[in-house]
């Protein structure tokens, strides 16, 4: 198969996969304690460009948990593809 005809293909598979993906965001968390030094807020700036990134490729998140100072954790299971966020001081969610 000549090369354009494979990057044809592959951009076509992605582009299908991305239709099919569900995507939900956790995190972005302030958790250093430099409060507005410049540079500083990692977390704020990812959940700026996370979603415009993911726009580019016709991505859409379903859900997002981000920001704030509470630390996440994210739990998948492998078994049924269920996704749990627990954050610091609230209870568990199951999404």
């Amino acid at each position: 198969m000549p090369f354009t005809m494979w990057a044809w293909v592959w951009a076509r598979r992605r582009r299908l996969a991305a239709r099919r993906a569900i995507v939900k965001l956790a995190g972005g968390t302030q958790v250093l304690p430099f409060g507005g030094l410049p540079g500083t807020d990692t977390g704020a700036r990812n959940v700026r460009s996370v979603p415009s990134c993911l726009a580019q490729h016709g991505i859409v998140p379903k859900a997002s948990d981000t920001g704030r100072t509470h630390g996440r954790t994210v739990e998948l299971s492998l078994s049924d593809g269920t996704r749990r966020t627990v954050s610091k001081g609230k209870p568990k969610r199951s999404k």
